[in-house]
């Protein structure tokens, strides 16, 4: 767009915002000394906190190269067309066609959604197991000038693997995070306000 892509936005926001922070923390001398300057403390401390946790589940949901959500359909299209690639490669591993079968049923009305933290961490802890036997597998495959084809391959569906498998749980999370992420900045910045008004008039 005009203004630039939602990820630099993001970027910038987050680069600014731990900016902002450190600067916050070299101004008050880590010095607590009122009501109000501990209240800033502490919202300064959990939105950078939540923003940071925040970052990091924001890597799963699938999203264009511009930064723009993308839809689940299209998730799960691009997924299936490359397993659809990858799996002629990998017939005579039977590990990797259960694996591969796994992430088929990943997608749409068969996949098994996320209702906790402990599923979550558990998903993930699987797809690593998967991802990592396919690389295995395909650096034993002896194709002419394709193993590394097959293994860029292998990276790029199993990043739309991880997003297919968590997407749902983790933009339910991220719908609550946000309330809570932009009112405890909003908290921030009628605190820093006030401590500003203080300052100059008193």
């Amino acid at each position: 767009g005009f203004l630039g892509s939602l990820r630099a936005w993001m970027d910038w926001h987050v680069v600014s915002g731990l900016a902002g922070a450190g600067l916050i923390l070299v101004h008050s001398t880590l010095e607590v000394k009122n009501v109000v300057t501990r209240s800033c403390v502490w919202s300064l401390g959990i939105v950078v906190g939540s923003g940071i946790i925040g970052r990091f589940m924001v890597r799963f949901i699938p999203r264009t190269r511009a930064g723009e959500r993308l839809g689940v359909a299209a998730l799960e299209d691009d997924l299936m067309e490359l397993i659809d690639e990858v799996r002629p490669a990998l017939l005579h591993d039977r590990e990797s066609i259960r694996i591969l079968q796994r992430m088929v049923d990943a997608t749409g009305s068969r996949r098994k959604k996320c209702r906790t933290f402990g599923s979550l961490f558990q998903r993930l802890h699987q797809v690593r197991l998967d991802m990592d036997h396919l690389r295995r597998s395909a650096t034993l495959r002896r194709i002419p000038g394709g193993a590394a084809r097959l293994r860029q391959l292998i990276r790029r569906s199993g990043r739309l693997y991880v997003q297919a498998a968590v997407s749902d749980f983790v933009s339910q999370v991220l719908d609550a995070w946000r309330v809570y992420h932009r009112s405890l900045a909003l908290l921030l910045i009628v605190g820093l306000a006030v401590h500003v008004t203080v300052a100059i008039y008193f």
